[in-house]
């Protein structure tokens, strides 16, 4: 609540992401709250819990699991120390209880094993100093650091919300004592002014978004960056997998001997190319087209490239043939759609493309929805002419109804090339990383930091990760 008094101390802002249609803890800007003596409904959280459990149960505290311990072996073990169990609390006083604790975690302990019916009065002690204990309905929660804690030194504190977004109230009330921000919060300049100690906006799904004033933030030598290099690798690969399904044709041919109508031998592999030699386009020669690159290698192909955004001598470095965009279309067997949506890309690939493929071409898109029109690419599809692996919609999730179900040039995937448990936790690694060296006063290294004369072009919007 915005009447109560903030603390000195640095706070991060964090706001709701979805993953599989749970939400992920809303952790906002604000630290344990004083209120005549007595803690009032918050949380000291620190960021030393493993991204493992990111994805499974009590939302309130998935983001906290993202924050990853300082490296992976130690990330196990608080993972596996953090498990939501009760613990055991020994009463001192009246409302005063010392834990008891042998393992880090979050710790949930109901009203019944404290034999009081008011938490609200609760004081709990670990190692001697009183602990924020938060009341959550017929229980009492509170959090036991582990030693090595990432972010100890920055004095880091946590407000968890169990379900909405971080309102725009508290938001506003922490502004002038924020240092950093990771998430998808809105930031126009007015709020970037008020943000007198912001150092870093970091957003954890792997685009831009247009909800920022990035103009403000470089003015204001914020360091702006994105997750974006924590799903190159799942992704990539993903785009290998679609492929090698479009030349072999293994979805169809597990949806034939399901049906009872398989082919065997010869006879099964009518229409179905290799991809050892083939001709392959890559469009947009990001991180994720380089690292696809790598991954393409044993199968020898001939790898043409376009990206307006770089210069030739870049797209021969990593081992493809620079290409203009027909070009590209008119001789590829496969073609990988990889480009980010801008504002002059959208629907760059339309009819008159689509017509330059070659008959039986596969495409396999992975990029956002809007750098394809979709109209054009379903007559296409629908004539049988070319295939087509699609993991981006227009709208997420595909209707019920659409058409493209129903299509057998299409292999359908619900937008998950990225969203491995392993991304997840790395990005979490990464942020912690990256927000320790902006607080040391260095740039980012592992996130993808924003240029000036390019994060205002681009049209990212989030994923659907969300949805069931």
């Amino acid at each position: 609540p915005p009447d109560l008094a903030l603390p000195s101390a640095p706070l991060i802002v964090f706001r709701q992401s979805r993953f599989r249609g749970r939400t992920l803890a809303v952790l906002a800007v604000t630290p344990v709250y004083e209120a005549g003596g007595e803690v009032r409904s918050a949380t000291r959280i620190q960021a030393d819990v493993s991204g493992v459990r990111l994805l499974t149960d009590a939302p309130a505290w998935q983001m906290q699991h993202m924050l990853s311990a300082a490296d992976k072996d130690s990330a196990r073990s608080v993972a596996a120390a953090s498990a939501l169990e009760p613990t055991n609390l020994q009463a001192s006083t009246a409302n005063t209880y010392v834990a008891q604790v042998s393992k880090a975690g979050l710790q949930r302990v109901p009203a019944s094993a404290l034999g009081t019916a008011d938490l609200s009065k609760v004081h709990v002690y670990l190692n001697g100093s009183e602990i924020a204990a938060q009341v959550v309905g017929a229980e009492i929660r509170f959090y036991a650091s582990a030693p090595g804690d990432r972010l100890n030194s920055s004095t880091t504190y946590w407000l968890t919300v169990e379900s909405g977004a971080v309102s725009d109230e508290v938001v506003d009330a922490c502004l002038p004592r924020v240092v950093a921000i990771l998430g998808q919060t809105a930031l126009p300049r007015a709020r970037i002014e008020r943000a007198v100690n912001l150092r870093a906006v970091f957003n954890v799904e792997g685009n831009f978004f247009p909800n920022v004033d990035y103009a403000a933030c470089f003015e204001r030598g914020i360091r702006v960056a994105c997750s974006a290099p924590a799903f190159v690798r799942p992704v990539a690969e993903y785009a290998l997998a679609l492929a090698l399904d479009l030349q072999r044709g293994v979805s169809s041919a597990d949806r034939a001997m399901r049906a009872g109508c398989e082919r065997y031998g010869r006879h099964g592999n009518f229409g179905v190319r290799s991809l050892f030699g083939a001709a392959v386009g890559i469009i947009g020669m990001g991180n994720i087209a380089r690292a696809l690159m790598s991954l393409l290698a044993p199968f020898a192909c001939t790898v043409r490239a376009f990206d307006p955004w770089l210069p030739d001598a870049v797209l021969r470095e990593h081992g493809a043939e620079p290409a203009s965009l027909h070009e590209l279309l008119a001789a590829s067997q496969v073609v990988f759609v990889l480009a980010a949506p801008t504002a002059a890309n959208r629907h760059f690939i339309a009819a008159a493309e689509l017509a330059r493929l070659p008959d039986g071409a596969g495409i396999v898109l992975l990029s956002r929805a809007e750098v394809v029109d979709f109209d054009a690419l379903l007559a296409e599809l629908r004539s049988g002419r070319i295939r087509a692996a699609i993991d981006v919609f227009p709208q997420e999730p595909l209707e019920a109804q659409h058409p493209l179900r129903g299509i057998d040039a299409a292999v359908l995937s619900a937008h998950r090339a990225g969203g491995l448990d392993s991304a997840l936790k790395l990005i979490g690694e990464m942020a912690v990383d990256d927000l320790a060296l902006v607080l040391r006063g260095l740039p980012p290294v592992r996130l993808q930091s924003a240029q000036p004369e390019t994060v205002g072009l681009l049209r990212g919007k989030p994923g659907n990760a969300g949805k069931p």
